[in-house]
Order: C-alpha cells, then structure tokens, then sequence
C-alpha cells in the first residue's frame, strides 16, 4: 500500500520510517483500506499527520491459488482421518459385540 502524507506545514525533523511502519500496522492492524482514503495517524511524539492511501497492492493470483491448494489438502486431510477414526470406532464396536 503506497501512502501520501498530506502536510499543512513542513519539517525538517528526520522520521525512521521503519518505526513510522511498524507503529503504523500497530495502530490499524485490521483496516480495510481504499484508494483515497484519509486517515489521521500519530507517530511518537510528533506532529498528527494527515495520510491520503495512493495506491493498494494484493497477493498475486498464483500465491492466492497455492493458499487455495493448502487448504484444500488440509481439509482432505482431516475428512481422511475423521474417516479412518469412524471405521476404527464402527470395527471396534463390532469386535466387542462379536466377543
């Protein structure tokens, strides 16, 4: 996500902008965000500033496809074991009445 700091004055403080990041995923870890949204976000002990979002990136398709093929096996998976646990019980169960 690309963002535009809209500035009503200037300054020549230095920011770390990788504290800036990092307090900024802090501070909205579950925001949904949309071109040209603003949003006030407030960085250490300096000034509020007002950030415009420019542009959005997502996963690309070819990750979304293997996060989709993970779980699709995982689900097999547990489909497979929850079988072999009721064929184990239902075997069981027989053994029990048979003896």
């Amino acid at each position: 996500m690309k963002l535009l700091t809209v500035c009503r004055s200037t300054t020549t403080e230095p920011f770390d902008t990788d504290k800036m990041a990092l307090e900024f995923v802090n501070q909205f870890p579950q925001q949904a965000f949309t071109v040209g949204q603003e949003l006030v976000f407030s960085f250490m002990d300096k000034k509020v500033l007002t950030v415009v979002v420019r542009e959005l990136e997502g996963l690309s398709e070819l990750l979304l496809v293997i996060i989709l093929m993970l779980i699709i096996i995982i689900i097999i998976i547990i489909i497979v074991t929850a079988t072999s646990c009721v064929a184990a019980t239902v075997c069981l169960r027989l053994l029990q009445v048979v003896s």
